[in-house]
């Protein structure tokens, strides 16, 4: 009988793993945007020697880059086009022999002021008179002239007692915070203090202490304020529970209400207001200091550190690389983590920081060092996303994106690099036969005799399984840069075995140094009839295999991962709105004049409205008249409806 129980609960059990192995595991979808950054875009904005570089965009639309030139003193330098070219770096103020100007931190006020946070350290051997200090100059003409500094806090001559790192808040009611780092005397402590201004920088409080755990060195504070009323400042911390150690920073968030507004009120080591930045605490193995944070346009936040890596455990702070993490509202549960340069062998990025514009981009910027030559400050833009989209059009197939309507200009929708150093860039479209993508990769090594050769994965969830495991309506293409296309379709929680399908078509452009793809699949290998009009959720996934001669690696989109579809970026068809019935610019019967987010025509025939449409479809403004205001950056199809009925299509970009 005890025999005849085991066999049935023993047949119980197989039968139970068998049900679970069968399941379909549905997951709640990603749900948070991911920094493509576009390697098109890098620049050295301050050159060599020259780091810890902060950037504003000022009210003009202009943007200002601030930098310590080790041997200069503090530079400036603008942009009028958004990082595309930058003015001459000027020096705002000079080292002398006695001083060297420090850790320069730029804020504008609402009024329009300029405040620059300076920390002048004395040159050895010390005096007396030459104490450490933090100071701030003014600007209230757009950075063209500057006030002399006045004095935020004073510190100790010595170096071993000094303070360092000053960073700016303005708060809604005008009061201005100034937070800074302070070495304790006589101890190796640092804590994190601030002082308030309450005229725009003129004058400024008894510093006051903001954080302090014992024993260890808070440092690199930076604040903002969320949107739901908090000031969080991200500090490094070296005491993290089972992290302490004198080098072992881990990037860090302090938090205080707008109400409590920091008085009578500090974060010791112990309290719930301090926390890790990175909700994946696997990712804690890292070392990571001097943290910098600001708001996204997605109502997210963004944060980065200078840090370790996979590959780069323990590698020591001259080999760090600028990390930058995706964090939710209330500037919790950092993730989507990545690179924003690519670092090559014994190069770093460091003493960097980040900033956000109003062309929607992330700026990231760091003093890099590629192996061998000290470049300065060197600046890159990313795209915060949460998905893609396919816009309706057909592409002529000759791997060239330039006469065809993708969405971003010359087919530059996704954009990645910073891992491998193989800039890529693709981009959507579809019609009613074919789902189509532009793919352009740079590679200097390219291999195409190995059997793990270069080439893309492109994966899709066309039947909107979000799930954990393949199944049923979710694929992975392979596309060769020898030309060779394979497919896996997912079924029972595994990708089926990989085969040719000669029903896509390819067009392929391989250089010695780039390969660059156009490719339709159609909708019936997918399993659909025509595009799917269900209002479904799809998704998809892009990865580069980049094959060297002694390693295999991958650019991949952080936190999407091979088998799991809930965590790959939403994929949208846009509605028919025209898109693909662009008429260019050779034939255009008028001009656009484009000034911000002010679009005018001109033409010489009489204009009866415009209409202007986002790529994904939506109909964004609608005027009676030649001249419209777009609601912010991105591309748009602008229609032209002229006086005797005709009308004509433009893409631009804002």
């Amino acid at each position: 009988m005890i025999q005849g129980r085991k066999q049935l609960i023993g047949a119980a059990m197989v039968l139970a793993c068998a049900c679970l192995t069968a399941q379909a595991v549905r997951h709640e979808p990603f749900d948070r945007s991911r920094i493509y950054w576009d390697m098109s875009t890098r620049c050295v904005p301050i050159g060599s020697p020259s780091g810890y570089g902060r950037m504003i965009q000022l009210q003009d639309g202009r943007l200002m880059m601030t930098g310590g030139a080790w041997s200069r003193g503090v530079e400036c330098t603008f942009s009028k086009d958004y990082g595309k070219t930058w003015s001459a770096p000027e020096i705002i103020i000079r080292n002398t022999s006695e001083w060297e100007m420090c850790n320069p931190d730029i804020i504008q006020l609402a009024d329009g002021t300029l405040l620059l946070g300076i920390n002048p350290r004395p040159v050895q051997p010390y005096s007396e008179d030459r104490p450490f200090s933090i100071d701030v100059m003014r600007s209230t003409d757009g950075g063209m002239t500057w006030s002399g500094m006045t004095r935020v806090h004073t510190a100790s001559h010595i170096g071993e007692d000094g303070c360092w790192e000053p960073a700016f808040l303005e708060l809604p009611s005008g009061e201005v915070h100034c937070y800074f780092s302070l070495e304790l005397v006589n101890s190796n402590d640092q804590e994190i203090m601030m002082s308030r201004s309450f005229d725009k920088g003129l004058t400024w409080t008894k510093a006051q202490r903001v954080s302090y755990r014992k024993g260890h060195r808070d440092g690199m504070p930076v604040a903002i304020l969320t949107d739901n009323g908090e000031i969080v400042v991200t500090i490094e911390d070296n005491g993290q529970p089972g992290y302490e150690s004198p080098d072992g920073f881990r990037a860090t968030s302090l938090r205080c209400t707008l109400e409590q507004n920091w008085y009578d009120f500090w974060v010791d080591g112990g309290s719930p207001n301090r926390t890790t930045l990175l909700e994946d605490k696997a990712g804690l193995k890292y070392r990571g200091g001097g943290p910098y944070i600001r708001k996204l346009p997605t109502g997210e936040t963004v944060a980065s550190w200078m840090g370790e890596k996979a590959g780069l455990e323990d590698c020591g702070i001259d080999l760090y690389n600028h990390i930058v993490a995706v964090g939710d509202a209330d500037a919790r549960n950092f993730k989507c983590v990545n690179t924003s340069f690519y670092v090559p062998e014994g190069g770093r990025a460091n003493w960097g920081s980040i900033n956000v514009a109003d062309d929607g981009c992330v700026y990231a910027i760091a003093g890099t060092y590629e192996g061998g030559q000290t470049e300065g400050n060197a600046l890159i833009k990313g795209t915060p996303r949460k998905g893609f989209v396919a816009a309706c059009g057909t592409p002529e197939l000759d791997a060239n994106p330039m006469k065809d309507a993708w969405v971003h200009e010359a087919g530059r929708q996704l954009t990645m690099g910073s891992q491998t150093g193989c800039r890529t860039e693709a981009d959507f479209l579809y019609d009613d036969e074919n789902l189509y993508f532009y793919a352009y990769v740079m590679d200097k090594d390219l291999i195409t005799d190995a059997i793990d050769k270069d080439g893309i994965f492109f994966y899709l969830d066309v039947a909107g399984c979000c799930d954990t495991y393949p199944q049923e309506g979710m694929f992975k293409f392979f596309f060769g840069a020898d030309g060779s296309v394979t497919m896996r379709s997912g079924k029972g929680n595994k990708w089926q075995a990989e085969t040719p399908v000669p029903e896509v078509r390819q067009v392929l452009d391989r250089r010695t140094r780039y390969y660059r793809m156009e490719v339709a699949i159609p909708w019936k290998i997918l399993g659909e009839e025509c595009p799917p009009r269900d209002g479904r959720q799809m998704r998809m996934n892009f990865m580069v295999r980049d094959r060297r001669k002694t390693a295999l690696l991958f650019e991949e989109i952080p936190e999407a991962t091979d088998k799991a579809s809930w965590t790959w970026p939403e994929f949208t068809l846009g509605e028919n709105s025209g898109i693909g019935e662009l008429v260019s610019g050779s034939t255009t019967r008028g001009t656009f004049r484009i000034e911000g987010c002010n679009v005018a025509f001109e033409s010489e025939r009489p204009v009866a409205g415009m209409e202007a449409y986002t790529v994904a479809g939506a109909l964004v403004a609608s005027v009676p008249d030649a001249s419209l205001i777009l609601p912010g950056s991105g591309i748009y199809l602008v229609r032209v409806r002229y006086a005797d009925g005709s009308a004509e299509r433009r893409k631009i970009a804002i």
